[in-house]
């Protein structure tokens, strides 16, 4: 576990031609669920001989919404809380090391939320096959997420195992496999903490 906008518009209009202008991609900070619209000129002067009304005038124009950053992680959000919620959880406990007596046993959730409010960049969980390691991380990914507010952490859940080669680009393959585009991911890295939850070993 490793603890690690403003839309532009370009908009050119050109006098009307033999053929309908067109307008490039704008980036457009809007959720709207709209993929993209059309406008056409209702009529063309080589067509009719006669110069349209100036109300007629119209480029055509494609507009394609591109989600912002922060549109998009809400959209991860809801799929992983949807996806990661467990009926039944028990509370994990932990201990320093192996040596330490079981008297010394604390809530390892405890632990983890000290340790992601420290300068502290690594925290280890070690213990036998199924002691509820990957159960933990679960449920703390879920944690994380339902405290997600615009701005903070991201935490992201890397299942070590599914990713090839996980040592070399780790964070980019897991944000592609959940549908961020490259400049999306290009943003994130340059202006975004990630909260790294790697469960399993690398195969």
């Amino acid at each position: 576990m490793t603890n690690n906008r403003t839309p532009q518009q370009n908009l050119e209009s050109s006098p009307p031609s033999a053929e309908p202008a067109r307008m490039e991609r704008i980036r457009i900070d809007d959720p709207l669920d709209v993929a993209s619209s059309n406008i056409t000129t209702t009529a063309s002067y080589q067509q009719t001989g006669q110069l349209p009304h100036a109300e007629s005038v119209a480029p055509s124009i494609h507009i394609q919404l591109i989600p912002s950053t922060e549109d998009a992680l809400l959209v991860l959000k809801k799929r992983r809380l949807e996806g990661g919620q467990q009926s039944v959880y028990i509370p994990l406990m932990a201990k320093a090391n192996l040596q330490a007596p079981d008297d010394e046993l604390f809530l390892l959730m405890d632990k983890v939320q000290e340790f992601l409010a420290s300068e502290r960049e690594v925290m280890l969980v070690l213990g036998d096959s199924l002691a509820g390691k990957s159960t933990f991380n679960i449920h703390l990914e879920h944690y994380l997420w339902t405290n997600y507010t615009k701005g903070s952490p991201i935490p992201l859940f890397i299942h070590l195992p599914a990713i090839r080669e996980p040592e070399e680009y780790m964070v980019e393959k897991q944000l592609r496999n959940h549908n961020f585009t490259e400049d999306q991911i290009r943003e994130m890295k340059q202006h975004r903490e990630f909260i790294l939850i790697c469960d399993g070993s690398p195969t």
